[in-house]
C-alpha cells in the first residue's frame, strides 16, 4: 500500500496473518472470518486498540473501496452512496 491505510477497515480471511502488522496502527478496524478472540488476529487487534470482528460472517464480500462503518457492538455496516 504505497499510500498507507488511515482510515482502512481492512477484511481478511486468516487469523493467523502477519502481513498487517506494518500498517496496523493506521488500519480504522479488521475484520476477519476466521478465528477466535484467541487468534493472533484478535490479539493484535486489542493490543493495538483496533476495533476488530473474529469469525464474521460476511454475506456479500464487498468490492475493494467500499465504504463501510463499524459499530461499537461489532456489526459492519455497509454505506451506501
Amino acid at each position: 500500500m504505497d499510500s498507507g491505510a488511515e482510515g482502512i477497515v481492512a477484511a481478511i480471511r486468516d487469523a493467523g496473518a502477519t502481513f498487517l502488522s506494518p500498517i496496523f496502527d493506521e488500519l480504522a478496524g479488521v475484520v476477519c472470518t476466521g478465528g477466535t478472540i484467541r487468534s493472533h488476529i484478535g490479539i493484535i487487534s486489542r493490543e493495538f486498540q483496533v476495533p476488530g470482528v473474529v469469525a464474521a460472517v460476511i454475506n456479500e464480500e464487498p468490492d475493494a473501496g467500499t465504504e463501510v462503518e463499524m459499530t461499537s457492538s461489532g456489526t459492519i455496516l455497509r454505506i451506501e452512496g
